[in-house]
């Protein structure tokens, strides 16, 4: 069971920029490994999926 962080609060992970959020997960999942609570994410930026990029016919 996971606690709380050292202020007993959990805690929000802050990342600058997801594209796969791959990274929020390991970090997320670091810090519960470590016993820390945490309730959410904040991002400032995404990339767009890669599905909005993909090529589409013309015609």
């Amino acid at each position: 069971m996971a606690t709380t962080s050292r202020s007993g609060v959990p805690v929000i992970v802050v990342d600058d920029v997801v594209t796969t959020g791959a990274t929020l997960a390991a970090c997320a999942g670091a810090l519960r490994a470590g016993g820390t609570a945490v309730a959410g994410a904040f991002v400032l930026a995404s990339t767009p999926s890669p599905s909005r990029h993909a090529a589409r016919p013309t015609g």
